[in-house]
């Protein structure tokens, strides 16, 4: 008899838990569904947030007109700086997206002096436009490179024995539209006492819309304050070697010449192959060159 009692009783206990565990399951089954739908909602509203204040940064938008795809008209009856007048077909869009991105920065509270420092569309601007510059020297670069290697009989004297397979071509930036070069047999490998004379090209580009004139006069224009252009100036290093490469390459097929060109800054450290544009570490220019069967021979013509 007590056996059947303390039976049922286990029976009634084991129910218990089962309705206890499916009151559960479904108390959290309904807690699930609300936090869903409450996630849901939120995300909803902020869909419509979005859409009623959408971001000032129209970054995509913004690249349509740098580049042209995307068409405008820009008012310049506010405009003051001649510059910026006389070149308003160049400048207009870059000043509208300069113009748009202030505005954008200042919706975040940014202190004025600190605004240049939020910006990227002045770094976009320098860099279009030294590539504008570059693009009007590449006929200048390419006829000299051309004779070069037309002429590199000239760059080492008669008693010389080891043949010319590499030269340096130096060169060095004196403002946004201004460059110089040297060229000479490369000194890594040849001895400089049979080096009788260096290819010299100093130029000024056509394209004489200097970038950083540009640039302050935008920035004027909107009254901001600006730093020193050297923090945000563009690669022009790596701009230069590109525009080199390709005159280099466009020369020696038209000339047939098998002479190698090694790019280097004038005050050192930033090296590249003219034959594939890329960059070269100094300490590694030997072994570079070695693997291309090109070895050290100034000592052999002492």
């Amino acid at each position: 008899m007590v056996a059947c009692i303390f039976l049922a009783l286990l029976l009634i206990l084991a129910l218990v838990r089962i309705s206890i565990r499916y009151d559960s399951k479904k108390s959290n089954a309904i807690l699930q569904k609300q936090l869903v739908a409450t996630e849901e909602r939120k995300l909803d509203e902020k869909i419509k947030a979005s859409k009623k204040n959408p971001s000032p940064y129209q970054y995509n938008y913004w690249d349509n007109i740098i580049d042209g795809s995307e068409m405008i008209e820009v008012d310049h009856s506010e405009i003051s700086s001649q510059l910026l007048l006389d070149n308003w077909n160049i400048v207009a869009n870059y000043y509208h997206v300069i113009k748009a991105e202030v505005a954008a920065i200042k919706t975040e509270n940014i202190p004025e002096d600190d605004i240049f420092a939020h910006m990227s569309y002045p770094e976009k601007l320098m860099e279009d436009f030294y590539k504008r510059a570059l693009v009007s020297a590449k006929d200048v670069l390419t006829a000299h490179f051309i004779k070069i290697h037309e002429k590199s009989e000239l760059l080492r004297k008669p008693e010389a024995v080891t043949p010319l397979k590499v030269l340096d071509i130096v060169y060095s930036m004196y403002s946004d539209d201004q460059f110089y070069i040297s060229v000479e047999p490369a000194r890594t490998f040849y001895d400089q006492a049979l080096s009788k004379h260096v290819s010299e090209l100093d130029m000024k580009h056509t394209f004489s819309l200097a970038p950083s004139d540009v640039l302050s006069a935008i920035l004027e224009e909107l009254n901001v304050t600006y730093e020193d252009f050297i923090e945000i100036f563009p690669n022009t290093h790596g701009l230069f070697a590109q525009l080199a490469t390709e005159c280099w390459a466009t020369a020696k097929s038209k000339t047939n010449s098998n002479i190698l060109g090694f790019l280097m800054y004038g005050s050192g450290g930033i090296d590249y192959d003219l034959e594939t544009g890329k960059r070269i570490d100094d300490a590694e220019l030997e072994v570079y060159y070695e693997n291309k069967g090109i070895y050290i021979e100034k000592d052999a013509e002492v």
